[in-house]
């Protein structure tokens, strides 16, 4: 497995929570005996070697044998469990590995209630064999049983070198960056105001990190089709595309690590799944396309979507406009970004760390904002 984590409250048996070993006769902290044949159970305790068969495997410094609470570790005929738990984050895949002896030998071993498929029967009080686990786990509190059989007799269960690693589960993170205005990125903004090339690369960056990206320009909008733009983004090694000539739906847009939209208006629940399953989107207004109102209203079902607004007035500030949080990684290396009256941005959700406004004027209007969804994979 890739990316491996440990799983770190797991435990052999016979030792305490810092994993040293116990002395005689006291309980085991993580292993309960929750089946006995005599009906009541007992807790499951260390068990004193002297009183024990000659011949059992020998404790180690970091595991001891465990049984019944009762003189010499004698115990009657039958089924006895023993239970211990962990707990797992969010994963892929997991696997948990480790050696055990039993008096007389483990029947089975069971995830969360079904069996792990080890070999029938495994162990014996003089020999260590081995097991592992590698399907049945869930999110959360996981249980593992250990049944042993005694058919006379002393009886116990020794875990030795208990181990679990597991592969946390990668999350989908789709991005939206939404400016008030689209001029910031149009060749006249970027000439009378040159950080705006780096805030486009900072906006790449952000949404593919170091990769080279592939965009497109789903867009007629002269903020986003410019020469100026193209030549930032292709000379960094990203695709640049541009056109209204494909199809709007999720399994077009998928083939794009980012699309950049403005103007035209663009199916908003298909802009919402694409983001949902991932995507990233930028988005500008200001355009004047159908007015201010109008405008808001093309863009705001799916803004909604992610604790966002546009307003449907057009704001009137224009001009190169200092950035209000340098130490966003959108603004870094950008100290001014040009704008020129667009509509000003509303965060829906202000106690949501997954949207913000990250550039305001000196007054407090939006004019950049951000937003992500993360999907989590369902549990394997």
């Amino acid at each position: 497995m890739s990316n491996q984590q440990q799983i770190t409250d797991l435990y052999n048996t016979g030792v305490d929570p810092d994993r040293n070993l116990l002395g005689d006769s006291l309980p085991d902290p993580h292993y309960q005996l929750e089946s006995f044949p005599a009906g009541t159970v007992t807790p499951a305790v260390t068990s004193p070697d002297n009183s024990l068969a000659k011949n059992w495997v020998a404790n180690t410094a970091t595991s001891r044998w465990i049984g019944p609470n009762r003189p010499s570790a004698n115990g009657p005929v039958g089924e006895y469990i023993y239970k211990t738990t962990f707990t797992l984050p969010i994963f892929s895949e997991a696997l948990i590995v480790g050696e055990l002896s039993a008096d007389d030998n483990v029947t089975d071993i069971l995830i969360n209630g079904v069996s792990a498929g080890n070999p029938n029967p495994l162990g014996s009080w003089t020999t260590v064999s081995q097991f592992q686990i590698s399907t049945g786990f869930v999110v959360g509190k996981n249980t593992i049983e250990f049944k042993v059989n005694n058919s006379n007799g002393p009886t116990g269960l020794r875990i030795h070198s208990i181990t679990g690693t597991y592969t946390p589960a990668l999350s989908t993170v789709g991005k939206i960056v939404i400016n008030a205005d689209e001029w910031t990125l149009s060749d006249h903004g970027l000439n009378v105001a040159p950080d705006g090339t780096q805030f486009a690369l900072n906006i790449a960056n952000y949404f593919v990190g170091n990769q080279n990206g592939k965009f497109h320009v789903l867009s007629n909008n002269f903020g986003l089709t410019g020469a100026s733009l193209a030549t930032v983004m292709t000379n960094a090694g990203h695709t640049w595309t541009k056109g209204m000539n494909i199809s709007v739906n999720l399994a077009t847009l998928q083939q794009y690590d980012g699309i950049f939209i403005g103007g035209d208006p663009i199916d908003n629940q298909v802009l919402i799944e694409y983001v949902q399953n991932g995507g990233k989107v930028y988005l500008c207004a200001g355009t004047g396309q159908g007015g201010s109102q109008a405008e808001a209203n093309n863009w705001n079902t799916f803004l909604a979507a992610f604790g966002l607004k546009y307003q449907g007035t057009y704001n009137g500030i224009s001009g190169n406009i200092p950035v209000s949080k340098p130490n966003h990684p959108l603004f870094a290396g950008v100290t001014t970004l040009y704008q020129n009256s667009g509509n000003s941005i509303t965060d829906l959700q202000s106690d949501s760390s997954l949207n913000e406004i990250v550039f305001n004027d000196s007054n407090g209007q939006g004019l950049i904002a951000t937003a992500e969804f993360i999907q989590t994979p369902p549990t394997p």
